[in-house]
């Protein structure tokens, strides 16, 4: 594991910025290795997964094939692709500008009952 500092080493500020930084880096470096091999088991069980899907459907599925498509699933996996029109969006675009519509339609609303009670 790690060893401990000698008791007699005067460590500067500087030099245990230093050290800290690199610990900081391994254990980054650390992260991204155990974010890539789980890539890579999930890879494995969605092989797996698609295979026993070829198997059920009287597919026959080559590894070329299964690479193609699993490749083409993590380049599409996180991609944006916008919603298409619909009221219910509308909504939704309405519902996160509630506070500038509120700002606009409010005033029109009380502007418009002075109007109606100063003229009835």
């Amino acid at each position: 594991m790690t060893t401990p500092l000698p008791a007699q080493a005067d460590l500067s500020i500087a030099e245990l910025a230093r050290i800290l930084d690199v610990a900081a880096e391994v254990r980054r470096d650390r992260d991204r290795l155990e974010v890539a091999f789980r890539r890579n088991e999930s890879r494995e069980a969605l092989r797996e997964r698609l295979r026993a899907i070829g198997s059920q459907t009287g597919a026959a599925l080559g590894d070329e094939q299964l690479d193609a498509a699993i490749t083409w699933y993590y380049d599409n996996l996180h991609r944006y692709r916008r919603p298409k029109p619909s009221l219910s969006l509308f909504v939704a675009h309405l519902y996160v500008r509630r506070w500038l519509v509120l700002g606009i339609v409010l005033p029109l609303i009380l502007s418009g009952g002075v109007l109606w009670w100063m003229l009835r």
